[in-house]
């Protein structure tokens, strides 16, 4: 049986994450939502809950956490999911000197792994939020993508048409206009995310999302771009790779399997690198 161990207030006054120990040593985090919908947002809530437990019961990698069990019964509905102890968002804002080389091409490389699988199964599984709050890392350090609720499946030989939409800061253009997306939608928010790893600050501080999705759709708003301290750290291929990965035109933006060869690139080069300045 599972004993409770402890409790983490979430973002809604009716979402909550609870820990709890299934066993001695195996602990796991249950998000629970038990509410009565008072609201159209709350019923929303409540369907989204639903679906991400839906589309997160058929995957498993390594790189996605592990769906665990839920509930479905509109007022005790849950999900059970793997226990991870913080997020990618929580170890950037609390570091305070730029990753190594190494570390930062080894969390690139996981959560590009688990975008891969998603976008290799059948059909394909777009996240549609992907950012480093929705990035755990296990007790290990490990990446896993969570944080499947706008996610979806993607009909064969068609992009996906819907009116939802992630955090605008993370989210590509053809989204924030509406428009039919497929995998390279996914691609552009890991080459957001690839910017806040670099740069260890969230894109676009600062400003109004409205203002922020309008200059996004006319173009009025660059993209992030880093500084030259911020660039310093990292060989230019990096930086490279995250301006392909937000370009302007889905076509112009690498697949994941593009991604991933590029970082085994850079990860070998670290790795010579690295024997060089012990050899020294």
């Amino acid at each position: 049986p599972a004993s409770m161990i402890g409790k983490e207030d979430g973002a809604t006054p009716w979402a909550r994450s609870w820990i709890c120990r299934a066993a001695p040593r195996r602990p796991c985090a249950m998000r629970c939502k038990c509410y009565k919908p008072r609201s159209k947002r709350e019923v929303f809530g409540l369907a989204a809950l639903r679906h991400e437990g839906v589309v997160q019961a058929k995957l498993r990698h390594d790189n996605i956490v592990r769906f665990l069990g839920g509930c479905v019964q509109p007022d005790n509905l849950c999900v059970l999911m793997e226990w991870c102890p913080t997020s990618l968002y929580q170890m950037l804002q609390s570091a305070e000197a730029p990753l190594p080389l190494r570390r930062l091409l080894q969390l690139a490389r996981e959560i590009a792994l688990g975008i891969f699988y998603l976008h290799s199964c059948k059909p394909p599984v777009l996240h549609l939020d992907l950012k480093s709050a929705n990035v755990l890392l296990d007790t290990n350090g490990r990446a896993k993508v969570c944080d499947f609720g706008l996610a979806h499946f993607k009909q064969e030989s068609a992009g996906v048409m819907t009116s939802r939409m992630g955090s605008p800061l993370w989210t590509a253009p053809e989204v924030l206009k509406g428009e039919a997306r497929d995998e390279k939608a996914d691609t552009y928010s890991y080459g957001v995310l690839l910017y806040e790893v670099m740069s260890r600050t969230v894109p676009y501080s600062g400003r109004d999302q409205c203002e922020l999705v309008v200059g996004v759709i006319t173009k009025l708003l660059p993209r992030p771009e880093l500084t030259a301290d911020q660039a310093a750290p990292w060989p230019p291929r990096l930086p490279e790779l995250m301006l392909r990965c937000y370009a302007e035109e889905p076509a112009d933006r690498p697949d994941f399997a593009g991604v991933l060869d590029e970082l085994d690139r850079l990860g070998e080069e670290a790795a010579v690198v690295a024997r060089d300045v012990r050899v020294v």
